[in-house]
């Protein structure tokens, strides 16, 4: 098992042929826009993920990571009962984030102090994620939930794993 941590992402990047680490903050909350709550899986990224996993936008477009902005998922036209995921475009919601204390029971609740703007819709009608700048979370010291670990060559891919593994 490997920690994802600061220390991981810098060694990871050290690797030889590796081009480029990005961690992905993964933490439980909630969204709010007006009387309207839900429960939400926020993923903190770089602009890169989008490009990394392939992400298909059925409205809007992934962000900058520079503005208070976020991509949620087209389930999200259900939950805010509208009819197309355009009509999720430039909503501003508060978000709450829910921090597992390590080695306790408690969770620290995180309500960020500005509104964000939805600017894409992700094609994915399962699962509630929200996706925002990873430096709108960084500094409250959240573990890293998955690394996406980009090589020079995809022959190199088992390499890589087992170097990480190691």
């Amino acid at each position: 098992i490997v920690r994802l941590d600061k220390t991981a992402v810098n060694n990871i990047s050290n690797l030889s042929n590796v081009k480029r680490v990005d961690p992905v903050i993964i933490v439980n909350g909630q969204i709010e826009e007006g009387s309207l709550a839900s429960e939400a899986n926020f993923y903190g990224i770089s602009k890169n993920f989008f490009t990394l996993s392939d992400t298909n936008f059925v409205a809007g477009d992934a962000f900058d990571d520079n503005k208070n902005v976020i991509v949620v998922n087209s389930i999200f036209t259900k939950i805010f009962n509208v009819k197309k995921p355009e009509e999720l475009l430039n909503k501003e919601l508060r978000l709450t984030l829910y921090q597992k204390i390590p080695n306790s029971n408690e969770v620290n609740i995180i309500s960020l102090p500005t509104t964000l703007k939805i600017v894409g819709v992700a094609d994915n009608d399962t699962d509630t994620t929200v996706y925002l700048p990873r430096y709108k979370i960084d500094n409250y010291d959240m573990p890293y939930g998955l690394l996406k670990v980009v090589v020079d060559d995809s022959q190199n891919i088992e390499l890589v794993r087992e170097k990480i593994m190691s």
